[in-house]
């Protein structure tokens, strides 16, 4: 199939397009989770917290074993409320996701310290509530799981209706949530060598003690950050037919701006392999066939379409041509006195 030089032109520079949006794309990903406290969530932090989690669970439970005594006694403040959760691996968890999600926000280690024990303490307080009343917990949680991913929303609907099924909790003092958290901050730091603590100047008060990445991690995360940053292009439909298929590997877009794709979307080499082996004409053919057809619009649909536009019908996925409001916040909306007159927030 002929394709003019101009046309060619055109989607050489619709592929450079698509990597700026992709690298855009990618870089206000990462920026969104770190304001939102949230790296443990992205490509690097991914790969950070599933390296770390196994050594800091095997030194939780090496150091608990070194250190609780015979007889219910301890050396450490932290020993009675780790026996308590009873799980080195979300101990472990916990504290790896709280360091990374924080990664590179210079966090003091005593307000992270009481957020780590603050989470230890909800998932203890969460498994009473599930021992007391099983069913009830249960329905919610899987209403919840439905309804929203958001941790801090979870949690106040989860102690709101602990409360109101008159399940009674102790809270664990402050100091001690500290004392835990901060215990755990210096294993993680031992099992992994991720970070350090140090002093930094900052506006309010000099050389406050916070978590540093060290110079290792820092180094990594920008080589992770900017491979990652080029391999997702945002992909769009191309102006002239694709390159041809002859291997899993070497057919789609036309230039290198956009990452060879493979024929098959998968993450299995030795699938693609075992597929490149094969003597199987026939399927090159079809795909190739399919993908040389281009999109066309449908002139009777769009017909219909312009219609229903003209005369503000609203039907189907057909939005109104008229400008909507934009609706109340509905967090605005929560009866948070109510819920705080109940005791949600303890």
């Amino acid at each position: 199939m002929f394709v003019n030089q101009a046309l060619l032109d055109r989607q050489a520079a619709l592929e450079l397009d698509m990597r700026s949006i992709g690298t855009a794309r990618f870089e206000k990903m990462i920026a969104d989770a770190r304001a939102g406290k949230r790296e443990s969530e992205t490509p690097y932090g991914s790969v950070l917290l599933d390296e770390a989690v196994l050594p800091m669970a095997v030194l939780v439970r090496k150091w608990l074993k070194d250190h609780e005594k015979p007889m219910g006694s301890s050396t450490h403040t932290s020993i009675p409320y780790l026996v308590v959760i009873n799980n080195p691996e979300l101990a472990a968890f916990q504290t790896c996701k709280a360091v990374l999600d924080c990664l590179s926000m210079m966090k003091e280690p005593l307000a992270l310290a009481l957020k780590i024990g603050g989470s230890l303490e909800d998932e203890v307080r969460m498994r009473e509530f599930e021992n007391k009343n099983k069913a009830y917990y249960r329905t919610l949680k899987r209403s919840l799981d439905k309804r929203s991913d958001h941790s801090g929303y979870r949690r106040k609907v989860l102690v709101f209706s602990m409360n109101k099924a008159g399940i009674h909790w102790s809270g664990w003092p402050k100091e001690d949530k500290v004392h835990m958290g901060m215990k755990l901050i210096e294993l993680f730091i031992e099992a992994t060598g991720f970070i350090s603590l140090d002093h930094t100047e900052k506006k309010k008060r000099s050389n406050p003690l916070v978590i540093l990445p060290s110079p290792a991690v820092l180094d990594w995360v920008k080589k992770k950050n900017a491979s990652g940053s080029v391999m997702q292009p945002e992909l769009l439909p191309m102006l002239v037919p694709p390159r041809d298929w002859t291997t899993p590997w070497d057919g789609g877009y036309l230039t290198k701006a956009v990452p060879q794709m493979s024929m098959v979307k998968t993450h299995d080499r030795m699938y693609l392999e075992d597929l490149a082996a094969l003597e199987i004409p026939k399927v090159y053919k079809a795909i190739n066939g399919l993908q040389r057809t281009p999109w066309q619009v449908n002139a009777e649909v769009l017909m219909v379409f312009r219609e229903l536009w003209n005369c503000g019908v609203e039907v189907g996925d057909v939005s109104s041509k008229t400008m909507v409001e934009e609706p109340q916040d509905l967090m605005t909306l929560i009866p948070t006195q109510r819920l705080r007159r109940s005791g949600s927030g303890q």
